[in-house]
């Protein structure tokens, strides 16, 4: 291909020179597409099966973020944070349940049917008239804090 036995050095130096340029830029980018199909055949594996349990882990994560996003819509007065925390429970409540229809899939026993099957009864059936009353106790007052008498230290 290259007949370098017949030129002058420095002919073929340059040759040299170029040639493995063009194998080093040829390995690069065959390096690079690895790495990316790498890199995104990770990304799907770490969403996919991020958790030891699958998509349990995902459900059991998106339910407690919902059940965050309950407490502080809850606990705060601040409008503006209790209406993002009431939209960040609404997305959070609908992951659930993707990854709560999704799960059933995913069982392989006869038992862990049942259970899903059992839950998911539960998760569609109105509350008991008894569990939705709250008594609310009014909040104490904090600034009323005792400083210890000195009778009781003596």
């Amino acid at each position: 291909m290259f007949n370098f036995k017949e030129e002058r050095i420095e002919k073929r130096l340059q040759k040299s020179f170029v040639i493995v340029t063009m194998m080093a830029a040829v390995a690069a980018i065959i390096a690079l597409v690895a790495l990316l199909i790498l890199s995104n055949r990770y990304t799907y594996a770490l969403d996919q099966y991020g958790f030891s349990q699958g998509d349990i882990g995902n459900a059991m994560a998106a339910f407690a973020d919902t059940r965050s996003s309950t407490r502080a819509v809850i606990a705060y007065a601040d409008e503006e944070f209790v209406n993002l925390n009431t939209q960040t429970h609404d997305d959070n409540k609908a992951k659930f349940e993707e990854y709560f229809s999704k799960m059933e899939k995913t069982l392989s026993t006869k038992e862990e049917k049942e259970v899903r099957k059992e839950l998911a009864e539960k998760q569609t059936e109105p509350p008991k008239e008894e569990s939705t009353s709250l008594t609310i106790p009014p909040p104490k007052d904090i600034g009323a804090v005792k400083e210890p008498s000195d009778e009781q230290n003596g």
